[in-house]
């Protein structure tokens, strides 16, 4: 009745699940165990019951969350510790309570993740997939401001790096960055592939945040540019959280040229300091170009 058409249900936050995974447990909301019923599975009919469509919703790189490990020896914390972030000293990215991810550099990586993914639009009649934390999660805590920390520093990593360029991190630092976008940007593309094998008219679509299209790619190291330039999402979600009306149109404005390329979502976040008529123009804004 309100004119709502979509639901994103949120089915994996930090490699683990809300419904019965062949690869990763049980959600810690749910005691780490079988509760008995299948959320997503739930989900799925009641959305088709009222004809919504339903996107299952994915944190990508966060594989945890705390400040101690997870008591599960199958998490993936602790099942593949080598699949972490390491600094330069070898050192384990630390339990800040933010989330710890996993290395999309590395191949095996994204693979696991491609088979997650797939296993959810195999067996589930769900209408996408929505990609949430589909970059570096590298703000604070995760490096701590000018601790001069730097991931990912692993052997099997740089090894790969100096396979595809001869070089090492430290010699071309704007090198170094761009290619962790692009080792994000194939995971992308990777996901896409299966999207389109498994399920071909389900919607592929991404939080991207509103600064990633004007960045190059090498803000967190989401490229968002290249994806829809490439056609690599069907729909884009921009995270334009702001509380200024100013900034918020700023913001904006560098995504319109890609409206019709994909299909741009109002991604909104505001405060108490947002009136309702600013709140309301603002969402009108969006339903414009979505």
């Amino acid at each position: 009745r309100a004119g709502f058409n979509t639901v994103l249900f949120q089915v994996r936050g930090n490699a683990t699940a809300f419904y019965p995974s062949r690869f990763e447990p049980w959600d810690d909301a749910f005691g780490g165990k079988n509760p008995g019923f299948d959320p997503l599975g739930i989900a799925c009919k009641e959305a088709r019951r009222r004809g919504l469509s339903l996107q299952a919703w994915v944190n990508v790189m966060p594989a945890w969350r705390g400040t101690k490990p997870p008591e599960n020896p199958h998490q993936l914390y602790n099942k593949r510790p080598e699949w972490f972030w390491y600094d330069q000293q070898g050192k384990r990215q630390e339990l800040s309570g933010f989330y710890v991810s996993v290395n999309p550099c590395l191949p095996e990586v994204r693979k696991y993740l491609v088979d997650v993914f797939h296993d959810i639009v195999q067996r589930y009649d769900v209408d996408g997939l929505h990609l949430d934390y589909i970059r570096f999660p590298d703000e604070p805590p995760a490096i701590p401001k000018g601790s001069g920390i730097d991931y990912p520093r692993d052997e099997r990593t740089l090894a790969l790096y100096r396979q595809a360029t001869g070089k090492h991190p430290d010699e071309d630092d704007m090198l170094w960055k761009r290619w962790r976008a692009d080792q994000v940007t194939q995971l992308v593309s990777d996901i896409h592939q299966m999207m389109r094998r498994t399920r071909p008219r389900a919607v592929l679509s991404a939080s991207l945040a509103a600064r990633s299209i004007t960045s190059g790619g090498l803000a967190h190291f989401q490229d968002s540019k290249t994806w829809i330039n490439r056609g690599l999402l069907d729909q884009v979600y921009v995270m334009n959280y702001t509380d200024d009306p100013k900034v918020y149109t700023e913001r904006l404005n560098p995504w319109l040229p890609f409206d019709g390329k994909t299909q741009l979502v109002p991604g909104l976040w505001f405060d108490n300091k947002i009136s309702p008529e600013q709140g309301s123009r603002a969402v009108n804004d969006e339903i414009q170009i979505a």
